[in-house]
């Protein structure tokens, strides 16, 4: 006898990504441009099904020039073992790992340290695109440059494990002395 109840996928399947997560030793695979991206969602990628995917989750960290600059656009391999692979900076890279975990739509994306391997006019252009993001996204950033802190709405500030202050950057530094003694000791120089 065949169960009339209707079938369901099994209690860990959701069809929402929850979560992603950037960390700050990601993976460079030696790979077309389509792939590094797509591989977020646990696949390869495929041009007739992706590419528009691909593009958006690239243009939300600054790098859409690569689908035009490139050669093969997303098909170009990236890396410097195969022939003709393009090479692209440690900074691009760190991008192009933020749109692989970008790719799958989180509801939640996970950054640490996003930042350490970019250049200051990088780093703006990436937290800009990251701004645009209107859909639900909430960003938990993980970091110790200020640069990158202040991008945040949020700050909650961690000293041994514990939780000595929380506030927007700008009231952080009048309201939590062990934030701004950190924050003094990155920018005064004298």
């Amino acid at each position: 006898m065949k169960d009339s109840r209707k079938e369901s996928a099994p209690p860990f399947f959701c069809p929402i990504t929850l979560f992603s997560a950037l960390f700050q030793d990601f993976a460079k695979f030696e790979r077309s441009v389509g792939s590094n991206v797509v591989y977020g969602a646990g696949r390869d990628f495929n041009s007739l099904s992706d590419e528009a995917d691909v593009i958006e989750s690239i243009k939300m960290v600054g790098l859409e020039f690569l689908a035009d600059e490139l050669p093969e656009g997303l098909e170009t391999i990236l890396g410097r073992r195969f022939e003709g692979g393009q090479r692209l900076s440690i900074g691009q890279w760190q991008r192009l790992a933020t749109a692989r975990a970008l790719y799958k739509k989180p509801k939640l994306l996970v950054l640490d340290e996003p930042t350490a391997s970019v250049d200051a006019v990088s780093e703006r252009a990436m937290f800009k695109a990251l701004d645009k993001i209107n859909d639900g996204l909430t960003i938990l950033l993980v970091a110790h440059r200020f640069t990158t802190i202040s991008h945040a709405d949020y700050v909650i500030v961690l000293d041994g494990g514990r939780v000595v202050g929380s506030g927007t950057h700008d009231s952080l530094l009048s309201t939590c002395k062990f934030y701004a003694d950190l924050y003094r000791s990155q920018y005064d120089y004298r």
